[in-house]
């Protein structure tokens, strides 16, 4: 083993470690975690709807299979550009205010989806606006994960916030079902995400204030 090794292999054996459960208590108790927690939890309630559901709700709306395709296909080309272009805004900007701009304009595509409008041109857009949102949205929690977390707990708070994705997903997929259940509509269940994305984004403008911009988890 080389030098270099063995002395990393020494650091790390000989590093102070703390249980667990300690461990994570620690971090969930942090205001700043539980600020961009709640905001991934927000973040992806829709996430069902945005993977599932497009189609169907597009030809709901009088656009035809091939023209669903196409807007799925502006929907892929809306997450590359949302990952560009969020990737260079967190470089340029104030993180907060990226992150609030990222969590909360998928209510813009929502709210143009459940308003019933049949306007081609515009449920292109609102479907392209969802796929920009979750490039962003994407590109937004690892970068916070990274900007606010100390490196010695990364993997923890990393793993954390993997699962308040799933845990919002289910969610969001067992509201759907609901809704789907009690209405046959997806208005209420695109309305409910409209407004938890606002939500996410006002939860996200907190991490500007000065006694949280200046912690870390």
């Amino acid at each position: 083993i080389p030098p270099s090794q063995k002395d990393a292999a020494t650091a790390i054996a000989q590093a102070p470690s703390r249980p667990a459960v300690q461990e994570y208590w620690m971090i969930v108790r942090n205001p700043l975690f539980l600020i961009i927690f709640s905001g991934v939890l927000l973040c992806y309630l829709p996430q069902i709807m945005q993977t599932t559901h497009l189609t169907v709700i597009l030809l709901e709306r009088g656009i035809s299979s091939e023209g669903a395709a196409l807007m799925l296909s502006g929907f892929a080309i809306g997450v590359i550009a949302g990952r560009f272009l969020c990737g260079t805004s967190l470089d340029r900007f104030p993180t907060h205010i990226v992150a609030a701009v990222a969590c909360g304009l998928p209510a813009i595509g929502l709210a143009i989806l459940a308003s019933g409008m049949h306007t081609p041109i515009l449920l292109a857009m609102a479907v392209a606006l969802l796929g920009f949102a979750k490039g962003a949205e994407i590109s937004v929690m690892p970068y916070l994960v990274m900007r606010f977390c100390r490196k010695e707990i990364y993997s923890s708070v990393y793993g954390l916030m993997n699962a308040a994705i799933g845990i919002s997903s289910t969610v969001g997929a067992l509201i759907l079902g609901l809704t789907l259940k009690l209405t046959d509509s997806f208005i209420p269940f695109m309305l409910l995400c409209a407004a938890v994305s606002v939500g996410a984004g006002a939860v996200s403008l907190l991490l500007g204030r000065p006694s949280i911009r200046n912690s870390v988890i």
